[in-house]
């Protein structure tokens, strides 16, 4: 219950009993006061009663509070002194303290009660006092949990609108973690999944709140060890709780008390996912916050389910994609593995610009697919030894159409279909197919683009040999603003010496198994 020197039950006191302990005091010839628990006087009747308090009153309502019963006493002009606990079902309340001075009865107050009466009458005001601050009490765990159950389902909603929306399984995962962690005024939070690494969130190095003692590596270490001794069994219930020394039993050597709470997630073979939250203290995990990481396991699991139907539906699609590659490369053998080297290098320039991670996922699809469209094309054009007529050449420029005509109707390619479009715009104009310029050309267009000239001025085509990568690199400046993106084009040249080192690797994974 909310402690009674807190305005709200000082004010709800003030207000629904001021009359009521003015008429008890006037029946009972004394002044009344109420304390609460912490001995500060909450309300008095009559109102001249409201001074400092004397100190035999004190005394009395001291040692009612610190025994929980009543205790009488006398002032030291003998007057009488009563002092009776208030009680709700959470405890002590308040305390309930009656006192008639001789000076009161010369004035022609009413006669003294017996004492027995007195006492039974206190009582039974005290328990009045008592069943009304239980309401007060139950309203506000009403309203609080009213509040958190309110916070749960707009948390659990975002959660949803996330799974619903992003096909970054790791993105989600991490999301729902940082929820968990944050919600839970956890210190972090830690995912193992069967044949991967622990994913951990904990917070920023200059939080407040976290010990000094506590860091990334101790709280890995302490899940790493609690991955190792808990093993799923059907007894088991979904959320287990304790001291992190109780569950762990193992000797790790830690400052201070840590509190660990932890889920088991449904297993595969004969291991389970496990999600771990720790507190850096001795504070236990409250029977909301338990319902809230119960509920938070089985948003991991959904999540987990759907991102093992999407793996399987991108491995489906990427071996179609490889499929389509494959059938173009067979058509054009000089370009053999010019696809897979501009996939490699594009997705590498994407990094270097800190694309997001759904553009890197269009990124992906679209450097793969870039020559699709040269699917249908006569084999005597792609590999004519000499110079394209023009005629022959208007039929290549053809193929970024023919790809976009194909990719456009798969819905999971749609953004890469632009990409595959637009890869042969120029940037300051002029390119084809539709002649756009700058940032009309989708970013990914503008990635390709750079990666498809260095790959092809770096391979022997049928006309020519291949340039060393410092030429190419050369020539590719020489574009820089009229035919290519600037800013591709610096990226291209900071990852260069990476590059060198790893052409042999690239190219390696450009050929066929």
């Amino acid at each position: 219950m909310t402690s009674l020197h807190s305005a709200a039950p000082d004010r709800f006191l003030q207000t629904r009993f001021a009359s009521l302990l003015r008429s008890a005091a006037r029946v009972l010839g004394g002044s009344l006061t109420v304390w609460s628990e912490q001995l500060h006087v909450i309300l008095s009747a009559p109102r001249s009663a409201a001074g400092p308090p004397d100190a035999a009153l004190s005394d009395v309502v001291s040692r009612a509070a610190a025994h929980h019963t009543t205790i009488s006493g006398r002032d030291a002009a003998g007057g009488e002194l009563r002092a009776v606990p208030v009680r709700t079902r959470g405890g002590l309340a308040a305390i309930l303290a009656w006192s008639q001075t001789t000076n009161q009865a010369s004035r022609g107050t009413p006669p003294e009660s017996p004492p027995q009466a007195v006492e039974v009458f206190l009582e039974d005001l005290a328990r009045v006092l008592g069943q009304h601050l239980e309401l007060l009490r139950q309203n506000h765990s009403m309203v609080d949990a009213l509040a958190d159950s309110r916070s749960r389902v707009d948390l659990l909603h975002r959660i949803t609108e996330r799974l619903a929306h992003s096909p970054d399984l790791r993105g989600t995962l991490e999301f729902i973690l940082e929820e968990c962690r944050r919600t839970t005024g956890s210190d972090a939070a830690l995912l193992s999944l069967p044949g991967r690494r622990w994913l951990l969130l904990a917070p920023r190095r200059n939080s407040r709140r976290r010990p000094e003692w506590f860091d990334e590596t101790l709280a890995r270490r302490l899940g790493e060890h609690l991955r190792d001794r808990v093993r799923p069994r059907r007894a088991e219930p979904l959320v287990t709780q304790a001291k992190a020394t109780a569950i762990l039993r193992a000797p790790l050597s830690l400052p201070m008390p840590a509190q660990l709470a932890y889920a088991l997630l449904p297993p595969r073979g004969h291991s389970a996912g496990l999600l771990c939250l720790v507190r850096a203290d001795a504070r236990p995990f409250g029977a909301g916050e338990m319902g809230l990481i119960e509920s938070l396991a089985e948003q991991l699991k959904l999540a987990l389910r759907a991102g093992g139907f999407q793996q399987n539906h991108e491995a489906f699609l990427l071996s179609t994609v490889r499929a389509l590659v494959s059938t173009i490369e067979a058509k054009d053998h000089y370009t053999s593995g010019h696809s897979t080297r501009v996939h490699l290098l594009s997705m590498l320039l994407g990094k270097e610009l800190g694309l997001t991670t759904t553009e890197l996922e269009s990124l992906k699809w679209a450097s793969l697919l870039h020559d699709v469209g040269k699917i249908g094309m006569p084999e005597s054009i792609l590999n004519k030894p000499g110079r394209l007529t023009r005629e022959e050449y208007d039929i290549v420029k053809q193929h970024p159409q023919r790809g976009y005509q194909v990719l456009s109707h798969i819905r999971q390619l749609q953004d890469a279909s632009q990409a595959v479009l637009l890869h042969h715009e120029r940037y300051a104009g002029g390119g084809y197919p539709l002649g756009i310029a700058g940032e009309g050309i989708p970013r990914a267009a503008r990635i390709i683009a750079v990666a498809d000239t260095f790959d092809a001025l770096t391979s022997r085509r049928p006309y020519r040999q291949p340039r060393g990568e410092d030429e190419a690199l050369d020539e590719i400046r020489r574009v820089r603003g009229s035919q290519l993106d600037p800013e591709v084009v610096d990226s291209l040249d900071r990852i260069l010496p990476f590059l060198r080192e790893n052409l042999v690797i690239m190219e390696a994974e450009s050929q066929p198994a």
